[in-house]
């Protein structure tokens, strides 16, 4: 049989994927992603904002971003919480209360996560009105808005 720290070692490395890693989000990245999430819907066409009205949704997609920052942050601190109430290990059960935590919450805090903030951004860009109009679809939005999510991204494993 192999000692723990192989096994644990063996297991990470064997099953990374999406499902299993869970990220942070840099707080000090948000505001300029957001700006270029905003700038390359609006050049590649995908929305119509007029140029007086893009500050304040900035703004407005500033706060879903940093609202689902403080979620994540009270619950790595409800994880935390619980791990040492119950004298849990973190390297061998924080995976699992971790996720369980995160559904209680119903916050995605791993590869989902950016499906969520996709989702929550695409929705309030649709009642949004500092938007005139949207001619993309949801695919042609999560293209654009994704790639600066990832990039506000701080993975951890």
């Amino acid at each position: 049989m192999m000692e723990p720290s192989l096994r644990c070692a063996f297991w990470s490395r064997t099953h990374q994927t999406k499902d299993h890693k869970h990220m942070r989000f840099d707080r000090s990245r948000v505001s300029t992603q957001v700006q270029l999430i905003v700038d390359d819907l609006v050049k590649q066409n995908l929305v119509e904002v007029l140029a007086a009205q893009r500050p304040d949704l900035c703004k407005r997609i500033e706060r879903i971003i940093n609202n689902y920052i403080t979620r994540y942050d009270e619950l790595e601190d409800k994880i935390r919480e619980f791990l040492i109430a119950h004298n849990l290990d973190e390297e061998e059960y924080g995976r699992r209360v971790r996720r369980n935590l995160s559904k209680d919450e119903e916050l995605p805090i791993f590869g989902d996560a950016y499906d969520y903030l996709n989702e929550q951004i695409e929705s309030f860009l649709w009642d949004a009105d500092e938007v005139e109009e949207i001619f993309a679809n949801k695919q042609e939005l999560v293209a654009a808005i994704t790639p600066h999510l990832k990039a506000m991204a701080i993975k951890k494993h």
